[in-house]
């Protein structure tokens, strides 16, 4: 099937009007969903005519009941900020918001919903007060209902920042593949009635290489959403509970047709298990401030909660302790030579060490699904993580602890900036774990020792450190090993361990630092003392043997302490 000529003419129009149609007729899994009496707290009002002065403005939903359904726009903020809504454009915007003062994402959003015959369209960055606290917190609180009970969402997803147009000729993307007559005269005479028209098919449009894709906030904007069209630089695709479509196809077809597919199911039962993987999906996502880690996965945390009836704490859940506490920082085996020597440090986003988004990385649960139960090895005895704001599963309260009793051995590590460590006891055979992020001392360098030997009390390095680490740099100081759960999976037993340090000499308070796991994936060599990665193993052999890690913890101190 042709596509359209460019983003925004009659065809493309033509295609949605229908995709959306079908959709509100015939797709009743869509439409139980869907509260399409509820309105956000302020929605844009979109009224089409010849002043450009008033064409849209900024009304209050409780104050002016909207006359129709609302559309919602994903898109990118990128460098600079798009036109924000503020304490003091409030009034302004509330009057009407000039059309050449918007972006042109903005633009081409109120384009498509007048299209598609919608008046009222939420844009983030308008209809939330950016510079009150108090605003933000309460709209990102109700990002869920906001995107799930949008008639539909429109996905910019190929435009960086609010400036590259998903519309009109200035929009064409370069992998955009229209049919072409094919030349015949090659294949010998041929009645003059024939003619040949051809276009590359993508079986499989390419999401992971858009910039949309790549931003946090974004990830939960698709989750919750019913309904979403995406602007590809391809063509555009429509995507709702009950199926998919693209441009170049024309018919509604079944979730994961052509490759296609709503990339989250969000018809599958909320388990901790599906928090965790949707946890290590989201968590590859970049964010501009790294301190809306746990606000950009608010909305999916509340509707989590109904289903799982659980105290929320900075990402994890109050029943999935102390199992949760097993995540490790994902490792890419494709990495390059820079990209090995880059291990980023603690974004210092005000949460907790112990919880996943503490760092800014991909992070994953290795050996904790596998269906056999784990035998847990601490007790939970208090919980201190309050949020900060009236967000309830957003920012948490700084100093937020857990204070848990078990097995604990005093160690020495030794670190590199590869991610790798050693920890070593003088009478028990070293292992390997795998760091957090990377790891530096709080004392300077000794001047007796090596100048790429550190010694000293070990830390999280935090983004105002970044000048202290080379490659080559080496961080050396005590730990303490505490033993989390053994796992027990295809007739192996292992453990997973964490590897805590002292914050600030104070007692039995420490600060989370490296995962210790058999099964992980990696052969080592810790004998020799090197932290480098030897081999990767096929079968997921063990970082350390386990036997190793019994005799580490066979006569471990049985102790009380808090992590921050």
């Amino acid at each position: 099937r042709q596509i359209s000529l460019y983003p925004g003419d009659r065809r493309m129009w033509d295609f949605l009007r229908g995709a959306l149609d079908e959709c509100l007729a015939k797709h009743d899994v869509c439409k139980a969903t869907q509260e399409s009496a509820w309105y956000p707290q302020r929605l844009l009002h979109l009224r089409w005519g010849r002043d450009p002065e008033k064409i849209l403005r900024l009304v209050e939903t409780n104050e002016q009941r909207p006359t129709s359904r609302y559309i919602t726009l994903s898109h990118c903020w990128g460098d600079s900020l798009p036109l924000c809504t503020t304490l003091e454009s409030l009034d302004e915007h509330r009057q009407g918001i000039i059309w050449a003062k918007l972006p042109r994402v903005f633009q081409d959003c109120l384009t498509t919903s007048h299209e598609l015959g919608v008046q009222y369209v939420w844009i983030d960055s308008l209809c939330i007060i950016q510079n009150l606290n108090s605003d933000w917190a309460r709209n990102s609180r109700s990002m869920d209902r906001i995107y799930e009970n949008s008639l539909l969402t429109i996905a910019a997803l190929s435009s960086r920042d609010g400036s590259i147009p998903f519309l009109g000729l200035d929009a064409l993307g370069k992998k955009r593949q229209l049919f072409q007559e094919v030349d015949l005269a090659k294949c010998g005479p041929l009645p003059s009635k024939f003619r040949l028209m051809a276009r590359r098919f993508r079986q499989t449009p390419d999401f992971s290489d858009q910039p949309l894709e790549r931003r946090a906030w974004a990830w939960q904007e698709r989750y919750l959403s019913t309904r979403m069209i995406d602007f590809h630089e391809d063509e555009v695709i429509w995507q709702c509970n009950s199926g998919v479509n693209r441009e170049s196809y024309g018919q509604m077809q079944p979730v994961g047709t052509y490759g296609l597919r709503n990339r989250l199911n969000k018809r599958e039962k909320k388990t901790l298990k599906s928090w965790r993987q949707r946890v290590e999906d989201y968590s590859k996502r970049n964010l501009t401030l790294w301190s809306d880690r746990l606000p950009a996965l608010a909305g999916l945390a509340s509707r989590y909660s109904e289903a799982l009836r659980s105290q929320y704490l900075a990402g994890l859940w109050l029943s999935d302790l102390p199992k949760s506490l097993g995540w490790t920082r994902a490792r890419n085996h494709r990495q390059t030579l820079h990209e090995k020597y880059s291990l980023q440090s603690s974004p210092n986003n005000g949460v907790p060490s112990w919880s996943w988004a503490s760092i800014a990385s991909h992070v994953e649960w290795k050996n904790v699904d596998h269906g056999l139960e784990l035998g847990h090895c601490i007790d939970i005895k208090r919980v201190d993580c309050r949020p900060s704001t009236e967000n309830e599963f957003g920012a948490v309260c700084e100093g937020s602890y857990l204070e848990l009793t078990g097995r604990i051995v005093d160690a020495e590590m030794e670190a590199d900036i590869t991610g790798w460590a050693v920890v070593r006891h003088p009478s028990l055979h070293p292992q390997m774990v795998q760091l957090d992020c990377q790891i530096i001392e709080d004392a300077t360098s000794s001047p007796e020792g090596p100048k790429s030997l550190l010694t000293g009390s070990l830390r999280r390095a935090v983004p105002s450190d970044m000048h202290k680490t080379e490659v080559g740099t080496r961080s050396k100081g005590p730990v303490s090993c505490l033993f989390l759960f053994t796992d027990p999976p295809f007739h192996y037993q292992g453990a997973c361990v964490l590897v805590l340090g002292k914050r600030n000499g104070k007692s039995a308070v420490y600060q989370r630092l490296a995962t210790g796991q058999t099964r992980i994936g990696y052969d080592t060599d810790v004998e020799s003392g090197s932290v480098e990665k030897s081999g990767v193993s096929n079968h997921q052999e063990g970082l350390g043997k386990w036997s190793n890690w019994k005799e580490w913890f066979g006569d471990a101190e049985i102790r009380t302490i808090r992590i921050i």
